[in-house]
């Protein structure tokens, strides 16, 4: 295997999907895993955010036992724990459904998680894809069109809050008169703001005037999808005069690690669900040897995928994040 030459900037997810059922204390193993990912070189820790998970939630629920009670800690109290021991690591929700809260209080909760952590949140937005959720938690949720537009304006006032003495936005859901977020952030201008999904319509087009980072879904993980994508938000760029290079790309996706191809069809065998069709499974989930990995971030990097997330099925009871860490993350350094 040898160094590809080209940085790619590694962050480490622990979702639901991870098996957390098996921990005895998820928050404790939670930090814990944060701290070790730090020292095996990750750039940045995310965690999920959820009011409730309820099944079915793709994708998680599709690729692990469905009928497992996950427990997940709220985000952000479990980010601020996270901040209080670690030191390097770029800290990020992934993703915050603006519904869920307020833009004020959103606002004042990033401020303050980047003051604790000295500068190292990525505030991770966006409009909420289960209205399963939304229902189950008493919050209305609107038609996506409805939830995305939303978006724009919560995008528009934490940003305001960030760096203005004082707001005053009046727009078509949300009414500031006189608002005032202190202490500032760390972060300046202000933490970077990450806006998950593909929409091309919409979500790109919020992603193009107003993120500094978007998170690409790109189901089966085709490069070719994600570079069509790249190309619908420089298009938008031109349009509004903004350098589409000043957008940080990324994607997240779901792994398991094996140190070779016996290993990795044993892990396989372990963690698939029954129910689940091994095509609709090898969509869902990437399995392969490092050198296949390093092969398949390279075809990312190529078409302008620079930040890979990655959350591994067997975090809690396996060891495909040291691994990757040993035998991957290094050939992009």
């Amino acid at each position: 295997m040898g160094m590809t030459g080209k940085k790619i900037f590694f962050g480490l997810e622990v979702g639901p999907e991870g098996s957390l059922s098996q921990t005895s204390n998820v928050s404790e193993f939670i930090q814990s895993t944060a701290i070790e990912s730090e020292s095996l070189a990750f750039d940045s820790f995310w965690l999920l955010d959820y009011c409730a998970l309820v099944p079915p939630i793709e994708p998680f629920y599709a690729i692990h036992n469905t009928n497992e009670k996950t427990p997940y800690p709220e985000l952000w109290t479990t980010l601020a724990a996270v901040a209080a021991k670690t030191s390097r690591i770029k800290l990020g929700s992934l993703i915050t459904c603006i519904n869920f809260r307020f833009p004020v209080i959103l606002a004042k909760m990033g401020a303050s998680l980047d003051l604790i952590s000295q500068g190292r949140l990525i505030m991770g937005l966006g409009a909420g894809e289960s209205e399963k959720e939304h229902f189950a938690c008493g919050f209305p949720a609107g038609t996506l069109q409805n939830r995305l537009r939303r978006l724009e304006e919560v995008v528009q006032i934490i940003k305001r809050l960030w760096t203005e003495d004082q707001v005053f936005f009046h727009g078509r859901y949300y009414d500031i008169n006189g608002a005032s977020c202190y202490p500032k952030p760390v972060s300046k201008p202000h933490p970077p703001i990450l806006i998950g999904g593909s929409g091309e319509k919409f979500t790109l087009r919020i992603v193009s005037e107003f993120a500094d980072w978007c998170n690409l879904t790109v189901d089966g993980g085709d490069p070719a999808i994600a570079k069509a994508k790249l190309e619908v938000i420089r298009n938008y760029c031109s349009k509004l005069g903004r350098n589409p290079a000043e957008i940080t790309k990324s994607r997240v996706g779901t792994f398991l690690v094996g140190r070779n191809r016996d290993e990795v069809r044993m892990k396989i065998t372990k963690f698939k669900p029954s129910s689940i069709p091994d095509e609709l499974y090898r969509k869902r989930i990437i399995a392969g040897t490092p050198d296949e990995l390093v092969d398949r971030f390279q075809s990312y990097l190529d078409v302008g995928i620079t930040h890979q997330i990655v959350t591994f099925l067997d975090i809690v009871d396996g060891d495909s994040m040291r691994i990757f860490a040993e035998q991957v993350i290094p050939q992009f350094s």
